[in-house]
C-alpha cells in the first residue's frame, strides 16, 4: 500500500465508522499526480514556469503554485513527475540539485509540527536538504540536514528551523534536494506536513474489503 492509497483508505476508513489510531494533523502540500513537468538541465540552472497545483493534490487552501528548478555542474540532469511521483536524476558522474518553490495565500500550518515527505528509494549514499519558510511579514526561517536513507516518511520539525517566520502565517515554502553522490537519483511521492506512516500490510489486512473500496475510489479519481 503506498501513501496516497493509505489517506484514501483512512478517510474512507474514518467515513465507515471504522476505528483506527488517530492521526496527527495532517496537511498535504503537494501529492504529485499531475504531471506538469519534466526539466532538463545542461550545466545552467533551468527553471521551470509556475504551475498551478492541481486541487486533488494539496490540502491547502486557494491557488497554490509550484516553480521547479534543477542546477547541474556538469553535463545532465533531469527532474520530473514519473509515475505519480517525483524523478529526479543524474547523469553518470554528475551532481546537482532540485529545487521546489511553492507559493500561496497566507495561511496557519501551526496545527502541523513538522515538514515530511514519503523517500521512495535513492541510490545516492547522502541525500541533503535546504527548507526555507516565509510568512506573511516576509520574515524567513531555514534548515538544513540529510536524510536517511531508507524508504518511508521522513520528517523535518518545526522546531530545528532557525528565524524568525511564524508557522501561522505562512506564505511560501521551498526545499532543496541534493543527491550527494554524482550520478545518483532520487525518488520522492509527497510533500505536505505530518504525513502518515503507511502501515506494513499485515496492520490493515483485516480490513481488507475497506481497502479494497478505497483503492477503487482513489484509482477513479486519478482516471
Amino acid at each position: 500500500m503506498n501513501f496516497k492509497n493509505y489517506l484514501a483508505l483512512s478517510v474512507l476508513a474514518g467515513s465507515l465508522g471504522v476505528v483506527q489510531a488517530a492521526l496527527p494533523a495532517t496537511i498535504v502540500i503537494d501529492n504529485y499526480n499531475t504531471p506538469e513537468f519534466n526539466l532538463e538541465s545542461t550545466g545552467a540552472l533551468n527553471t521551470g514556469s509556475a504551475v498551478a497545483v492541481p486541487g486533488t493534490d494539496t490540502t491547502l487552501t486557494g491557488t497554490v503554485m509550484r516553480t521547479v528548478a534543477i542546477d547541474a555542474d556538469g553535463d545532465a540532469a533531469n527532474v520530473k513527475n514519473n509515475l505519480a511521483r517525483i524523478s529526479y536524476s543524474n547523469d553518470d558522474g554528475i551532481k546537482s540539485f532540485t529545487t521546489f518553490s511553492y507559493t500561496f495565500d497566507a495561511q496557519d500550518l501551526s496545527s502541523g509540527t513538522a515538514f515530511s515527505f514519503q523517500l521512495v528509494n535513492t541510490d545516492s549514499a547522502t541525500v541533503s536538504y535546504a527548507f526555507s519558510v516565509t510568512d506573511s511579514s516576509d520574515n524567513v526561517s531555514n534548515e538544513t540536514g540529510t536524510i536517511p536513507i531508507a524508504p518511508g516518511i521522513f520528517n523535518i520539525l518545526f522546531a530545528d528551523f532557525t528565524g524568525g517566520a511564524s508557522f501561522s502565517a505562512v506564505k511560501a515554502i521551498s526545499f532543496t534536494l541534493t543527491a550527494e553522490t554524482a550520478g545518483a537519483d532520487v525518488s520522492i511521492d509527497a510533500f505536505g506536513i505530518n504525513l502518515p506512516e503507511v502501515p506494513e500490510p499485515s496492520t490493515y489486512a483485516a480490513g481488507g474489503f475497506v481497502a479494497l473500496l478505497a483503492f477503487a475510489g482513489y484509482r477513479r479519481a486519478r482516471k
